[in-house]
C-alpha cells in the first residue's frame, strides 16, 4: 500500500488532468500559483463536495484565484500591464482591462504589439471575469465574507465554465509572449 499523501496527490492530478484535457491543457502548462489553487480545488471536489452540507465557496475561491494567477502570469512580460494589475482584486482587474483600450493608450498599444489577440484582454476576459466576480459578490465565496447566500454546486460549475473560457487563450498568449521575449 502506498503513502496516503502521495495517493491523494495522485488522485488530484488525475482529476485535474481529466478536467483540463478537454480544454486542450495540462497542469504543466500553467503557472505554479495556478496549479496550487487548482490542487486545492481538486481537494475540495474529491472530498468536501461529496458532503451534502458543503459550501462551494471554497471551489469558487480556488477557481477565481487560479484564474487571477494565470492572468497575472500571462501579462508578466508586458511591464505596463504587470504593474497595472499586480495588486488588484478580481473586480479591479475587470475594470482595468475594460478601460485599458480607452484610458491607457500606451498599454493598449503594447498589448496589441505583443499578443496574438489583444481584443481577448479587453472584451472576452473582462466579461468572463465579471461573471466570476458576480458569483463571488452574491455568495459567501469572497475571502472573509460572512453575508450572501451559500455558494452551490451550480456556482462552482459556473466558475469552472469561466475558467474553461479564459484559461486556454491565456495560456496561448503566455506562450506567445514567452516566445516574443526570445
Amino acid at each position: 500500500m502506498g503513502d496516503p499523501k502521495t495517493d491523494r496527490e495522485r488522485q488530484r492530478e488525475v482529476f485535474l488532468g481529466q478536467r483540463l484535457e478537454p480544454l486542450g491543457l495540462s497542469l504543466s502548462e500553467l503557472c505554479e500559483t495556478t496549479r496550487m489553487h487548482l490542487h486545492e480545488y481538486a481537494r475540495f471536489m474529491l472530498v468536501a463536495a461529496k458532503e451534502p452540507s458543503a459550501s462551494w465557496g471554497t471551489a469558487v475561491i480556488r477557481l477565481s484565484s487560479a484564474i487571477e494567477a494565470e492572468v497575472k502570469s500571462a501579462v508578466e512580460d508586458i511591464d505596463m500591464l504587470k504593474s497595472g494589475i499586480a495588486n488588484l482584486t478580481l473586480g479591479q482587474i475587470v475594470k482595468f482591462f475594460r478601460r485599458l483600450k480607452v484610458d491607457c493608450q500606451p498599454g493598449w498599444e503594447s498589448l496589441q504589439a505583443r499578443t496574438q489577440d489583444a481584443d481577448f484582454f479587453v472584451d472576452v476576459l473582462p466579461t468572463e471575469l465579471g461573471r466570476l466576480n458576480r458569483i463571488r459578490v452574491e455568495t459567501d465565496s469572497a475571502h472573509g465574507k460572512l453575508d450572501g447566500r451559500k455558494a452551490t454546486a451550480d456556482d462552482g460549475e459556473l466558475a469552472w465554465q469561466v475558467l474553461a473560457r479564459v484559461l486556454p487563450p491565456l495560456c496561448r498568449e503566455h506562450h506567445a509572449l514567452r516566445g516574443f521575449r526570445g
